[in-house]
């Protein structure tokens, strides 16, 4: 193996914002040029594996979810990291006195005393996930449940920082974009920290990987990384990380970042890759 280039998705392999619900041609075949050429391509995502994209298992035979919580081969699991009981049940308690509808996601679904929030539907359909992904929970369910990662909603930024203060850093949080929810996840859990258990895994070294991405949730992994690129479109910690910023999904910074890196061959004018 060659190496190992980790992709976050949203804002990264596709962005809604601009039209572009999935990876285009050109970055598909992106993607399969890495193989040829010896490198592992690895979604790294913030989703749950239920969560995850249409075509996600066939783009990839890799795949971290939840922030680095867990970790997929061919479909089976290398491993998950819970939120152990007493954290979920000071999150919840946390969260609902900082007025914030919350929402807990196992490898099968996301589960939620809140599903009517509007705020919480409108992010969700936003996201065009399945409704059968959605269960209800009562209060006293969460312990029962293997969580790997939670997702709270926020009406204002002042709830989001009251939630932020509250939890004194006892869990990691990750704002989205516009600052209305945000993941988190046990201490110490992120992106980057799956991607260097992922890299020791299958015996890569550090200079050997590379990492895309745009969102908050995506700084831990582009320092794991021997390289890190940031999105035309990022969120400002990321230049503090990145190695060079490429350009947007609809730029195609996928393909132009990967050819920067030496990995793969150049676009042509016409925007395919030669």
């Amino acid at each position: 193996m060659e190496g190992i280039v980790f992709f976050d998705y949203d804002g990264t392999l596709a962005d809604k914002d601009e039209g572009i619900p999935s990876p285009t041609p050109a970055t598909l075949r992106a993607l399969s040029l890495l193989r040829r050429r010896g490198y592992l391509p690895v979604l790294c995502t913030g989703r749950s594996y239920c969560y995850l994209p249409t075509g996600a298992a066939q783009w990839f035979d890799t795949i971290i979810t939840a922030n680095g919580a867990c970790g997929w081969r061919n479909g089976r699991r290398l491993w998950r990291q819970t939120l152990c009981v007493p954290q979920l049940l000071a999150l919840q308690r946390t969260l609902a006195a900082c007025g914030a509808a919350s929402f807990y996601e196992t490898d099968d679904a996301g589960y939620s005393a809140d599903l009517d929030d509007p705020l919480l539907c409108e992010v969700m359909r936003a996201m065009a996930f399945s409704t059968e992904r959605f269960q209800p929970l009562r209060p006293s369910d969460v312990a029962a449940l293997p969580v790997c990662k939670c997702v709270a909603f926020f009406s204002d930024a002042k709830k989001l920082d009251a939630a932020r203060a509250a939890l004194g850093g006892d869990y990691e949080l990750r704002a989205g974009k516009g600052g209305r929810y945000a993941d988190i996840n046990a201490k110490g859990m992120n992106k980057g920290v799956g991607a260097a258990r992922l890299a020791a895994l299958l015996d890569v070294p550090k200079e050997k990987t590379y990492a895309f991405g745009d969102g908050e949730n995506d700084c831990e992994l582009l320092l794991a990384a021997g390289a890190g690129v940031a999105m035309g479109r990022h969120a400002q910690e990321l230049e503090k990380a990145a190695v060079f910023i490429t350009g947007t999904v609809a730029q195609e910074g996928v393909a132009q970042g990967l050819t920067r890196l030496g990995l793969i061959p150049a676009l042509s004018d016409a925007g395919k890759i030669d």
